[in-house]
């Protein structure tokens, strides 16, 4: 029984010693302005907190990302591949689709690593390519609407 007791004992000593030092990383709130989006809607306010939680500046900035004003590869993040846009409980983002372009990487700016057969566990997804007997190029032409309905 005494053994039990001091395992609880140390395991609540534990859990607040683990509290206690998350909560030492925050040593000051400040006070932050800023917009969220909550259920396709713009919410703004100030917060008193340690890290910024507002993704947008202003209402106008939350408003313009709702109604698709923004366009998230109008800077060209991509450095190879292509950019595409996408669109997640009302807010919108980009990633870079990288397959088949030789790269990889959130920007598509690794090379892909020469590679041997079998593949390893850890090459890269987007630099797998898939050999057929007959090789066959397709090209795929998305228009402006496409991205519109994302």
């Amino acid at each position: 029984m005494n053994s039990w007791i001091l395992s609880a004992l140390l395991i609540v000593i534990l859990i607040v010693s683990c509290w206690s030092a998350r909560e030492d990383k925050c040593l000051k709130k400040r006070i932050y302005r800023g917009c969220r989006m909550s259920l396709g809607r713009c919410q703004c306010m100030r917060e008193e907190t340690c890290f910024n939680q507002f993704p947008y500046r202003n209402r106008r900035e939350c408003e313009a990302e709702i109604q698709g004003k923004i366009d998230k590869c109008s800077r060209d993040p991509c450095r190879h591949g292509f950019c595409a846009q996408t669109k997640l409980g009302g807010r919108r983002s980009w990633f870079c689709e990288c397959a088949g372009s030789g790269y990889y990487g959130r920007q598509c700016q690794t090379e892909c690593p020469s590679h041997a057969s079998p593949l390893p566990a850890d090459y890269p997804a987007a630099c797998a390519m898939v050999e057929d007997e007959q090789p066959k190029l397709e090209m795929l032409h998305f228009d402006e609407d496409f991205f519109q309905k994302l």
